[in-house]
């Protein structure tokens, strides 16, 4: 309609865990209507009740290995993050596993804390390629598992 090959584009809204029940959000919302070569803009309140239990899982992002053997996962939800869990596991040597608690703290390789990126510095090992699967568990009880895109390089 406008010539440019425009797609739909959107918003989600993270609502907290907290929130009280039975109680109504208000969020502001936009959206566009195809008028050429214009197109009419309507915007307003939009009041949502909030109800229900939080069965929604945690989202992990990212999974990154660094040079200096320090894992991070990117991790967000409504609530808060109880724990956040990696299990290393040796490419050719599959009973050779670690298993770490990563934290988002500020120590032991967190770079910052309370940003949902959680990690650890996992001490020096043998030179190998390695595959890193990833749990993390909310307040809640939801739980959320992905595994790394490909092999990780460890020393």
């Amino acid at each position: 309609m406008d010539h440019v090959g425009a797609s739909a584009k959107y918003d989600e809204v993270l609502i907290a865990a907290e929130y009280p029940q039975n109680k109504e959000a208000e969020l502001f919302a936009e959206y566009w209507l195809p008028k050429y070569p214009m197109h009419i803009v309507k915007q307003g309140v939009v009041k949502i009740k909030i109800s229900g239990k939080d069965i929604t899982p945690p989202a992990i992002d990212s999974i990154q290995f660094r040079g200096d053997n320090t894992i991070e996962v990117k991790v967000t939800d409504g609530g808060d993050i109880k724990t956040v869990t990696a299990r290393i596991i040796r490419q050719y040597e599959l009973e050779k596993v670690i298993d770490v608690q990563l934290k988002d703290d500020g120590t032991n390789g967190d770079r910052t804390p309370n940003d949902h990126v959680f990690s650890m510095h996992i001490p020096d090992q043998k030179f190998a390629i390695y595959r890193i699967v990833v749990e993390a568990i909310d307040a809640s009880g939801n739980r959320a598992g992905k595994e790394g895109n490909g092999w990780f390089v460890g020393h």
